[in-house]
């Protein structure tokens, strides 16, 4: 809930339908994005920044 705080859904969808926008404009296949899988990517990228594994393959091992 801490990450809901500061960022709304609204800007996790605006975020969603640019990447599917980029997607699209880039290589003609949309990747049809949702604010959720951007809501995960970002839990990710926040859970590899503060949890040090030796290497990145040992994240799905945790």
């Amino acid at each position: 809930m801490y990450f809901s705080r500061y960022v709304p859904e609204s800007i996790l969808k605006v975020i969603a339908e640019n990447t599917n926008l980029y997607s699209v404009q880039s290589t003609l296949h949309n990747v049809n994005t949702t604010a959720n899988e951007m809501r995960k990517l970002f839990g990710m990228h926040i859970l590899m920044g503060v949890v040090h594994l030796p290497r990145e393959d040992s994240i799905g091992t945790r």
